[in-house]
């Protein structure tokens, strides 16, 4: 368990306004920091400057915060140069459809093939 900062570009709301906005208006917040958890980290492998990372965190987990918070401990700044989300909730990357695939369907009833079986119908 951690707390984490919210990133300003986030959905969260101060004051009823999603902070991404004040963000785009150049507004910055104090963002009070949350508890989220993380269950798994693993280093994978590491070709340098890339460091390629497994993590399993909870809801609420920005992982691009975590790269920026890393690269400020180490004095070097950091970012994430890509990520794949391979689970959410309980719904898997091997259960995703590409966009590509839902743009060849002809009809609504081919697309609720797919939605039938997300949902378990």
């Amino acid at each position: 368990d951690v707390l984490q900062v919210p990133p300003m570009v986030s959905a969260i709301k101060k004051n009823g306004v999603p902070l991404y906005k004040l963000a785009r208006a150049g507004t910055v917040v104090e963002r009070p920091p949350r508890p989220v958890t993380i269950y798994e980290f693993r280093i994978e492998h590491v070709t340098l400057p890339y460091v390629h990372f497994y993590i399993d965190v909870s809801k609420g987990f920005y992982v691009r915060s975590l790269a920026h918070d890393i690269g400020q401990e180490l004095g070097c700044g950091a970012l994430l140069a890509e990520l794949c989300r391979v689970r959410c909730g309980t719904y898997t990357l091997e259960e995703c459809v590409t966009i590509d695939t839902i743009k060849k369907l002809r009809s609504v009833d081919e697309l609720r093939q797919y939605v039938g079986a997300i949902v378990g119908q």
